[in-house]
């Protein structure tokens, strides 16, 4: 496992993937992304995506080659990407809030930090050399969001003052989550969640004074730094459940194995699950995974036991104590990809 150090500037139709690392004026290296130009330009083999209409996700994979590349054929220009590979570094993401340089964990206690995903492009995305995104030969999932009506990305300052109202998302939000470019870790909130709580991506329970409230046209944050810290630069992902597309729910643990978790209304292409609990962290599977496997968000290779499959209305899991120890309260979160896109 390694750690980076932070940057301190401010900064699916699921479908096989075309995977390519440009070559020439598309090269790149450190903090050059490898799909653009020395100028930052997109390199001249990148297409132009067509607007993604309907399609709310992407699923794919790549293996790492340690050097920076460009991975082609997401199909639209992502506006958050979120990469884990079955290794022992923790589960990185990006949005186009991000400006320069700057990749973010969701786990790790950590500011953003330089040389992951260098850039978010039509139809594609570079990766630099840091191992979270790009080890030689080790195998990536990716999930890409592209700009549609029921997502918001952004940014605000934080200003320590608790009781702030973050406004102009232009929906009430299902789901958000938040991660300040500050040594402190992501933290997450769903309409499932009653009162003042808020959900870690890392080991822990729900704290409060981080995401107060999930308002008609936005959130509500406190003053915990992890949201608010003052001057401190907070990007923000926000998700508005659609059915059929997104769904968001609880359930309690029974510590029998093969459960499936139905009701949903969707067969989900990618599932977040965390419990209530000081001792695991957030995990998360797509359909991008073969078999009995799950990926962690902390650094951790991929394990089985857990979220074991994604069904017709639902999900399946195992005995793992990070899915369905007896008694314990999970919270979930569902996305399907629906829509048609430009294709890759």
């Amino acid at each position: 496992m390694s750690k980076r150090a932070p940057l301190l500037i401010l900064g699916l139709a699921v479908t096989a993937l075309s995977i390519a690392a440009c070559g020439g004026d598309g090269g790149g290296g450190p903090h050059v992304a490898a799909c653009r130009t020395a100028n930052g330009t997109p390199a001249a083999e990148t297409p132009t995506a067509g607007p993604p209409a309907t399609v709310t996700l992407k699923v794919g994979s790549y293996t790492g080659t340690g050097s920076p590349q460009c991975i082609r054929g997401v199909g639209f220009q992502p506006e958050v990407l979120i990469i884990k590979g079955d290794t022992p570094e923790s589960a990185a993401w990006r949005s186009s809030s991000m400006s320069g340089d700057s990749t973010a964990y969701f786990a790790d206690r950590i500011a953003n930090f330089e040389d992951g995903i260098t850039s978010l492009d039509p139809d594609a995305f570079s990766l630099g050399e840091d191992p979270s995104v790009n080890a030689e030969e080790v195998t990536y999932q990716y999930v890409a969001f592209p700009s549609y009506a029921d997502i918001r990305v952004g940014s605000y300052i934080g200003d320590g003052a608790g009781g702030r109202s973050i406004s102009g998302i232009g929906f009430q939000p299902d789901l958000v989550w938040l991660k300040g470019d500050v040594y402190e870790a992501a933290v997450w909130r769903s309409s499932e969640m009653p009162g003042d709580r808020t959900a870690l991506f890392t080991t822990g329970r729900e704290i409060v004074d981080a995401i107060e409230a999930l308002e008609s046209d936005g959130f509500q944050v406190g003053s915990h730094p992890a949201v608010n810290g003052p001057t401190s630069v907070v990007h923000y992902v926000a998700f508005r459940a659609v059915p059929g597309s997104l769904a968001v729910g609880t359930y309690t643990g029974n510590g029998l194995d093969n459960r499936s978790i139905t009701g949903l209304g969707l067969e989900p292409d990618y599932v977040w699950v965390k419990v209530d609990s000081v001792a695991t962290s957030m995990v998360h599977r797509s359909s991008g995974l073969e078999g009995d496997t799950t990926m962690r968000i902390i650094d951790a290779i991929n394990a089985p036991n857990e979220i074991q499959a994604l069904e017709a209305d639902g999900f399946q899991v195992g005995t793992g104590n990070v899915v369905n120890t007896d008694g314990d309260r999970y919270r979930y979160v569902a996305w399907k990809a629906t829509g048609t896109g430009p294709a890759p």
